[in-house]
């Protein structure tokens, strides 16, 4: 009896002094190549680290650098995902409870592609192209204190094919206690356009429980300002978003820039309304507004986003207490014959317009070049190769 209770001491003793090597050596050991490996097989696409090492203690230290994820077969560019460097401390008692909590973490150099391929599979989706099921938890969600960002890029190739990119200069975020609530703050440019942003969240335990995340965001790009509060049911693709919206642009400089559109006209319009995000669709309702001093109200304007290789269709349903064109053309048309009252709207029929447009537009009054005409109505549409005046009513004076 004594003989088997000094081998099981020596077997205790041999244990603490692999585990205490294990320890000292672990953060001079290069884990790159067995980590990309195991990712690789779980992720079904190619992974490539080149460096990562970890620091054992009551919070682990990971620093990692070189991070590479493949893009899906028939994407548009070699890599979905890149990631210069990444240093992050995250809780070894959380971990070991099944949780994983990041105490903080600083991330520089990510970029990130999002996009579909030609038969609309998702390459942000592993594992093959299953929809999430609607109210599941993800419990895999991490609960993170702080993480800041530096020198990032996400670009969102849509089905079109155009490319919507956005710029992170510097973000942070932070939280007290991510079970209760999590801030957000921004700075950088959305296609070209300098924006800053806030978000105020509820808390991320939320996500993890299948419950909408509370939001209230509020962005800035030069004198047009966004406001939205409501609920997301994934914040990270912007999708399941419900809420209240507003928006006030005084000049159309911020909104051209982000359409990346240069077109010559004035603009101040303040709008408000209810948004919904599903999927595709894009829906706002409930909606009032003003263009220059002049009121409006719209019972829907409405965006679905095209299948791959197709257009976008927009769909509108809008009346002005006054639509004034020639505000809007005038002040850089006045080299045209007539000066400003001489506001023309050129009349072009795209073979493949992007998007398509239903429109369905009232005018209490119209000014357009020398028309003057109230109780307007105008139903039209643009598809591939046709503008169509479905319906034209006016009283000209």
């Amino acid at each position: 009896m004594r003989r088997a209770w000094r081998m099981l001491g020596w077997a205790v003793v041999v244990l603490l002094l692999c585990a205490g090597g294990l320890l000292l050596a672990l953060p001079r050991v290069e884990l790159a190549s067995f980590v990309a490996g195991r990712a690789s097989a779980a992720l079904g696409r190619a992974v490539e680290i080149a460096g990562l090492r970890i620091l054992p203690g009551r919070d682990i230290t990971i620093d990692l650098s070189g991070l590479r994820i493949a893009n899906i077969p028939g994407g548009s560019a070699p890599d979905m995902a890149r990631l210069e460097k990444l240093s992050a401390r995250i809780s070894l008692p959380a971990l070991l409870r099944g949780a994983l909590v990041v105490r903080d973490a600083e991330m520089l150099g990510f970029t990130l592609l999002l996009e579909k391929d030609g038969e609309g599979r998702r390459n942000w989706r592993f594992g093959g192209d299953r929809r999430p099921v609607p109210g599941a938890k993800p419990a895999s969600l991490p609960l993170v204190h702080a993480l800041g960002l530096a020198g990032a890029e996400i670009v969102v190739r849509t089905s079109s094919g155009a490319a919507l990119t956005t710029r992170i200069d510097r973000a942070r975020l932070s939280s007290a206690d991510p079970m209760l609530a999590t801030l957000i703050e921004a700075e950088g440019a959305y296609n070209g356009a300098p924006i800053t942003a806030r978000v105020d969240a509820g808390p991320l335990a939320a996500l993890r429980e299948g419950r909408p995340l509370p939001v209230a965001l509020h962005a800035r790009s030069g004198d047009t300002t966004l406001e939205f509060e409501g609920t997301a049911r994934d914040p990270l693709n912007a999708d399941g978003v419900e809420g209240r919206l507003a928006l006030a642009a005084p000049t159309p400089d911020a909104l051209l820039g982000m359409a990346q559109a240069a077109l010559p006209i004035s603009l101040d319009v303040a709008v408000e309304g209810t948004v919904r995000r599903d999927g595709n669709l894009w829906r706002m309702e409930g909606i009032e507004g003003r263009l220059f001093e002049a009121p409006f109200t719209g019972a829907l304007v409405e965006m679905n986003e095209g299948d791959a290789g197709q257009p976008d269709a927009i769909t509108a349903s809008l009346d002005f207490s006054r639509l004034d064109l020639n505000r809007i053309l005038g002040p850089n048309r006045a080299d045209r014959p007539g000066g400003a009252d001489d506001s023309d709207l050129p009349l072009v029929v795209p073979e493949r317009p992007d998007p398509r447009l239903d429109v369905r537009l009232g005018a209490g009054e119209l000014a357009y070049a020398r028309l003057d005409a109230r109780d307007v109505r105008l139903v039209a549409v643009q598809h591939p190769g046709r503008i169509a005046v479905e319906e034209l009513l006016l009283t000209a004076s």
